[in-house]
């Protein structure tokens, strides 16, 4: 809340100094002066701040914003006040100060500054005779400038909701991108891309490692050039025997077993899997086609059959996002996109807890901190979906909110005092875990009468802490209790909002919250209706 009042409170600022200016009756030349000096700092400013200066430019992006907004605010109003407030030539200025805020910054600055701007020159006017006896010889000029103001905020909003709407998507789908490329660097398993002619654009790590090649020596090879396959009876794979002909024809994934693959790393050849998946472009045209070659899973191989649902939902999901683009409003389409993204990380997790169970690496933590770090990090998940959200500390554990608040200051953290809060638990996935629960619960608390989701954390006795997840939840039943955990929920699936998530939010912490051998607990409360996670955990805990 505070974040949204900085940039109007900043135009409130410059438009209160030139208030001041005007009502102290500065010459015209000091005005002259002081833009002249806003020119000479601006320029300064934007040298500093480069294109080239990546780095700086980075760390510094909000101070820079809030800097700018501030000089190039003050500098519009100064030289409109200077050369004739409402009858200036440079009126214009604030048309088009307004339409560069919408398109950089976001809607509300540029209102902000027009309704300020609007008032500085109605009160420069009243303030100057001069102004009056012009606005009293020609009252229609002086509405029309007026009117023209209003006039330009549809199109302020016009400009603010495409741009700031594509602006997040692009934000959503790089990270999915990069997500997903990091996982696929990862994967021990082959994984080759081509073009449409069987070229061959891009490998991951595990290509490279096992044919002792670099990634020079593959790019823009032809796959059977470079791959080696051959089945039972020696015959090499083709595009008929591997199925690519007809993934292309009905652009659908194709698994193929029966072949061995050759490399030099191996003496002897071994008996794989490959996948092969088409894609296509917007136009539905064949734009790339990817293999993934699987040691040793024979015609066993199936896949991670119980997250299919979950995938099904993305690919729904994807299609609902290129459907609405141009006709959802922006936070809508926004919502969509954090909980597509949200999603698709599930799927991953799911995928990776399957292959590989957890092996807790414990560190020392504070969990207090921890807590209140993952409930912000769900601010903008539930804001979108009308969930308020709080954090609670016992009010006996006065030292310990201190100690939050200085965490959150500029103060360097080793030179704060030790938490009694701290203990041994792996950070990330008990990350993980309180995520995951805290989406259960902005889920079921969504569409809910004043929905509010609390995440309590306090000592229960001598090492022993609860973290308390408690939800709006007016639609469960103690029945449902058993359905929270299991993917994709059974019937709750239909009757809560859970249905926005990927459906494995709750399988993912109770297979979680079981290898960090974490207790949890979960209970339905009346008077209010509430839904309780309670996460037990100790210093002795072996997680």
């Amino acid at each position: 809340m505070i974040r949204k009042l900085v940039e109007p409170l900043i135009l409130f600022a410059s438009s209160l100094i030139s208030l001041a200016l005007n009502y102290f009756k500065f010459p015209i030349s000091a005005y002259q002066q002081i833009i002249a000096v806003l020119v000479v700092v601006m320029l300064i400013i934007f040298n500093y701040y480069s294109p080239t200066k990546q780095e700086i430019k980075q760390k510094n992006a909000a101070i820079l914003t809030y800097l700018t907004l501030f000089l190039t605010s003050l500098f519009v109003q100064l030289l409109i006040i200077s050369t004739g407030a409402l009858f200036s030539p440079f009126l214009i200025l604030i048309h088009l100060f307004v339409l560069g805020t919408s398109f950089l910054v976001n809607l509300r600055s540029a209102v902000s500054f027009l309704i300020l701007a609007m008032a500085v020159l109605i009160v420069t006017s009243l303030l100057s005779p001069e102004q009056k006896s012009l606005i009293m010889a020609d009252p229609g000029t002086a509405l029309l400038f007026l009117a023209s103001f209003i006039v330009i905020l549809p199109l302020a909003y016009l400009i603010s909701t495409r741009y700031h709407l594509k602006d997040a998507l692009t934000k959503v789908l790089t990270k999915r991108v990069e997500l997903s490329d990091s996982i696929v660097e990862s994967l021990n398993d082959l994984v080759i891309n081509t073009d449409p002619k069987l070229k061959i654009v891009s490998v991951n790590e595990a290509v490279l490692t096992v044919l002792g090649l670099q990634k020079n020596d593959l790019l823009g090879k032809l796959f059977f050039n470079v791959i080696d396959l051959k089945n039972e009876s020696g015959v090499p794979g083709d595009l008929q025997s591997l199925s690519i002909e007809e993934a292309i024809r009905e652009k659908d994934t194709r698994i193929v077993n029966g072949f061995y693959l050759y490399t030099k790393s191996k003496p002897i050849p071994y008996k794989v899997t490959i996948w092969v998946r088409p894609s296509t472009d917007s136009e539905g045209k064949l734009d790339q086609i990817s293999f993934v070659i699987t040691e040793g899973k024979g015609t066993e191989q199936k896949g991670h059959l119980n997250l299919q649902q979950a995938t099904k939902n993305q690919l729904m999901r994807f299609q609902a996002l290129e459907k609405n683009l141009q006709n959802s409003s922006f936070k809508n389409l926004s919502t969509l996109a954090h909980i597509l993204e949200q999603a698709e990380k599930d799927i991953l997790l799911a995928n990776e807890l399957e292959d590989h169970p957890i092996k807790p690496s414990p560190r020392l933590l504070d969990l207090a901190l921890l807590s209140k770090q993952t409930l912000t990090k769900k601010q903008e998940l539930a804001t979108s979906l009308n969930v308020k959200l709080d954090f609670k500390l016992p009010e006996e554990e006065r030292k310990e909110q201190s100690l939050l608040n200085l965490s959150e200051s500029n103060i360097d953290p080793s030179s704060l005092p030790p938490s009694e809060f701290t203990l041994a638990l792996d950070q990330y996935w008990f990350r993980v875990l309180l995520e995951k629960l805290m989406d259960v619960a902005i889920f079921i608390s969504s569409g809910e009468k004043d929905a509010l989701v609390t995440l309590e954390v306090k000592k229960i006795n001598k090492g022993y802490f609860n973290l308390i997840i408690s939800a709006t939840s007016s639609k469960l039943e103690l029945a449902d209790l058993d359905h929270i955990f299991d993917q994709y929920y059974g019937n709750l699936n239909q009757t809560t909002n859970l249905k926005l998530g990927s459906g494995l939010e709750g399988s993912l912490a109770k297979s979680i919250s079981t290898q960090l051998n974490v207790q949890l607990a979960t209970n339905l409360a009346v008077n209010p209706a509430r839904l309780n996670f309670t996460l037990t955990v100790s210093r002795d805990t072996k997680s």
